[in-house]
């Protein structure tokens, strides 16, 4: 069990983390709409969700093996790379 200190510290360092999370998906998407771009992910349908999928909850690609980060990774850039 956490102490008080323990848990504000944790808490505010999570809200950070968030913000930078926000940020980053921010960076990713501000110039491109994707979607309307198809895209096979898990549970997504196109580029934008598949990306926010993989980004919030490891989610794959129905392209690469489920536990290959790089080539989930590689999947959704090759989508990426043809829409902006």
């Amino acid at each position: 069990m956490l102490n008080k200190r323990s848990f504000k510290s944790k808490v505010s360092k999570a809200r950070s983390l968030t913000e930078e999370i926000e940020q980053l998906k921010y960076d990713i998407f501000r110039d491109v709409n994707l979607e309307n771009v198809s895209f096979e992910g898990i549970n997504s349908d196109n580029l934008y969700d598949a990306i926010n999928c993989f980004i919030d909850y490891g989610e794959g690609v129905m392209s690469t093996p489920v536990d290959d980060e790089d080539a989930i990774i590689e999947a959704l850039w090759l989508g990426y790379q043809k829409h902006i």
